[in-house]
């Protein structure tokens, strides 16, 4: 995408997260009061949570994202990387709140992650810690937007579950009968949503590859508990139906 068209993008996202922002935040608080705004935005955000150092599956870098927020608001604004908000939250209100270290894990679009540890939110030494999705765990595998190959969010991730799944269309691999049907040429009919309903009416490459997915997904959450003590307990956190967006996933020690 050309930086003009880019920009002309960010704008009107930005000006649409606003009026949400305002509107939602005045029909919900206390008699309409806003003090600040947060945001949880998927990328590396800066140590002082101000901009986006970089966003891979948003085509964001350096985006001063509170600052433009804050001028159309006219309101504080503090931007989060969106795991740890949801770490952090999970730890303060939800499954990690009697606990004092937890390992949050989102799964969407990619990949995210969100330490606590002692009671705080660890965001190492740049403010970029726990970007899990951007270890490599397979040598010169998947290109990601990050730059690198072999990432895992290149193979645990709903984006890995379509792609795999249109590859496979693509190819004329045995057992596409159903997801051809639903493609009908189109192959961006072949969404998350759509695979988990075939799967759940019995098509056996839909089960395959979501069976796949979370064969990876149980992969890399073991490398992650090993390397935290061997977290005690796993509990799903604030998981919507596998139609919907995305899951998070608490390693609590």
């Amino acid at each position: 995408m050309d930086s003009i068209r880019q920009n002309k993008v960010n704008s009107l996202m930005q000006q649409e997260l606003a009026n949400i922002f305002l509107i939602e935040g005045r029909n919900y608080l206390p008699g309409g009061l806003i003090v600040g705004i947060g945001i949880g935005a998927a990328g590396f955000t800066s140590s002082d949570r101000r901009t986006v150092r970089f966003a891979p599956n948003i085509d964001w870098i350096d985006e001063p994202l509170a600052e433009h927020i804050s001028a159309l608001v006219d309101l504080p604004v503090v931007v989060e990387n969106d795991a740890n908000a949801a770490a952090w939250g999970e730890f303060t209100f939800g499954a990690g709140e009697d606990t004092d270290d937890l390992l949050l894990v989102t799964v969407g679009t990619g990949v995210g992650g969100g330490i606590v540890h002692h009671g705080q939110l660890y965001r190492g030494g740049f403010g970029i810690a726990a970007e899990i999705g951007h270890m490599r765990i397979v040598p010169d595998g998947v290109a990601c937007g990050c730059g690198q190959r072999g990432c895992f969010e290149q193979y645990a991730s709903g984006s890995a579950l379509v792609r795999n799944a249109r590859e496979r269309v693509t190819n004329g691999d045995p057992g596409t009968a159903a997801l051809k049907a639903l493609a009908d040429g189109d192959l961006s009919k072949i969404t998350g949503p759509a695979l988990t309903d075939l799967a759940h009416d019995g098509d056996v490459l839909s089960i395959e590859l979501l069976a796949e997915l979370g064969h990876r997904i149980g992969e890399g959450l073991a490398i992650l508990a090993s390397i935290l003590a061997e977290a005690s307990r796993a509990s799903s956190a604030s998981s919507h139906s596998a139609r919907g967006r995305s899951f998070s996933w608490i390693l609590s020690c």
